[in-house]
């Protein structure tokens, strides 16, 4: 597969999308069908969970690299279209996007984000070892 393929393997489009319309089934919620939400936010409520959500798939992929060296070749890092320090990167610019979008709907939205990036970071990088 091409490494543009990888990039957009390595962010589990379908997870992404999914926490995407997660978020927007939860605005609805909270504020009824009958919402004045604008579209622009919506977009960026979409867009906060589809690029963490993105990120938390690349640096999960960074730290199970060897596993799946073994258990899941095909996967972008093993099978060689996207290299273990592109996943960082690719993953710090999905944070970046992700927690920007978070800060441009409301500083409470940031404060969820960035609490849930710091989850998925210490789950990704300990938590996983430590069998938690």
């Amino acid at each position: 597969m091409s490494r543009a393929g990888g990039f957009l393997r390595i962010l589990r489009p379908v997870n992404s999308v999914m926490m995407g319309i997660s978020i927007l089934v939860g605005v609805v919620l909270v504020g009824g069908l009958s919402s004045n939400v604008s579209f622009e936010y919506l977009l960026l409520a979409f867009l906060t969970g589809f690029t963490l959500t993105g990120s938390a798939m690349a640096i999960n992929d960074y730290f199970d690299r060897d596993v799946d060296a073994v258990n899941e070749p095909s996967r972008p890092i093993p099978s060689g279209d996207v290299k273990p320090s592109e996943a960082i990167y690719y993953s710090l610019l999905l944070s970046f996007i992700g927690l920007a979008t978070a800060y441009l709907t409301s500083l409470t939205n940031l404060g969820v984000a960035v609490f849930s990036w710091l989850v998925m970071m210490v789950y990704s990088i300990w938590g996983k070892r430590l069998d938690f």
